[in-house]
């Protein structure tokens, strides 16, 4: 038996979209089989013996979060559909729907994480009983970035011209995918794996960070996919730079226009402490590592020795 295409009479072999959609069949995973039991323990065990206020805040950057995070990617699964019917090339459309189909996977394992791990440990604890699409985990510039992003995708329907397209691109693979989101899950993993066991005070508490590894597998599986969303993404925009397509201007004042954005959701996401530096990744870390990752792809896109990472190193690095 085969272990998978590796070739054929059509060439697609060749043609970069087609490597990112035969990569995605490879790294296939299924977000219902990823166990959440060792969180939900860990979650409950953290918030015993410690008033409630110091569990309503650790609890609160936590749901904005995961909150965030789940309502982004159910806007972006519905918000992709354009490009779908854009694309003239079967190589593009074979990557698309596998893009698509990834989102909706995203979607399904942060509702899942809502009601298997958060709602379980608020009803171990008396607490009240959440949903994740509550408007107190969202922020205005949250709602204002997905706006953008549905705005520029619908676009592609009206109008379809290069310029459209880099402004899709920037606004959805680069910035909602390529910073936000990045810098959310790096966050998270580095809080609730490489920091967990860590003591931090909160609200005159000592609580000690949760280990959470459903949470962390899932997200390490998110980054590898959204690796090859990005990298489609710059690869795209890079070619219509080179092209003449379009100005390099046009790229660096889309993004640079949605950064303060990026920069206050991460900033609201720990608004919920009294102290929001207590976590070892705390805001002024994620600005840092927004600020660098925006740098490092901009550099790949528009120098021209610059080159869009290949997409084995894009789904380990995303």
């Amino acid at each position: 038996m085969s272990n998978g295409y590796r070739g054929g009479m059509l060439g697609f072999e060749s043609n970069r979209p087609f490597r990112y959609f035969q990569n995605s069949v490879d790294r296939f995973w299924n977000p219902n089989e990823i166990s959440f039991d060792q969180d939900r323990e860990n979650l409950i065990e953290a918030y015993e013996g410690v008033s409630d206020e110091a569990a309503k805040q650790m609890s609160t950057v936590m749901k904005k979060l995961l909150g965030m995070f789940g309502a982004g990617e159910t806007s972006v699964t519905e918000d992709i559909a354009p490009f779908a019917m854009a694309f003239d090339s079967v190589e593009k459309q074979m990557f698309i729907s596998s893009h698509m189909y990834e989102e909706a996977k995203h979607a399904t394992l942060f509702d899942r994480y809502w009601s298997e791990v958060i709602n379980a440990a608020e009803e171990a604890h008396g607490h009240e009983v959440t949903t994740p699409n509550d408007d107190r985990w969202f922020c205005d510039e949250y709602e204002q970035l997905f706006d953008a992003e549905h705005e520029a995708t619908e676009r592609l329907l009206e109008e379809d011209t290069p310029e459209n397209r880099v402004r899709a691109y920037c606004t959805y693979q680069l910035t909602a995918e390529g910073i936000i989101a990045q810098t959310g899950y790096w966050g998270i993993t580095e809080n609730f794996s490489d920091h967990a066991g860590t003591e931090v005070e909160i609200a005159g508490d000592t609580v000690e960070i949760p280990r959470l590894p459903g949470l962390v597998e899932g997200i390490e599986r998110i980054r590898s996919d959204e690796g090859r969303h990005i990298g489609f993404g710059m690869n795209e925009v890079k070619n219509h730079v080179q092209n003449g397509d379009v100005d390099e201007e046009l790229v660096t004042s889309t993004i640079e226009r949605l950064l303060p954005l990026t920069i206050e959701i991460v900033n609201y996401a720990y608004e919920g402490l009294e102290d929001p530096t207590v976590f070892p990744i705390g805001p002024g870390d994620a600005a840092e590592f927004t600020a660098e990752k925006h740098q490092e792809r901009m550099r790949q896109i528009l120098d021209d020795d610059g080159d869009i990472p290949d997409v084995e190193e894009l789904v380990a690095l995303a």
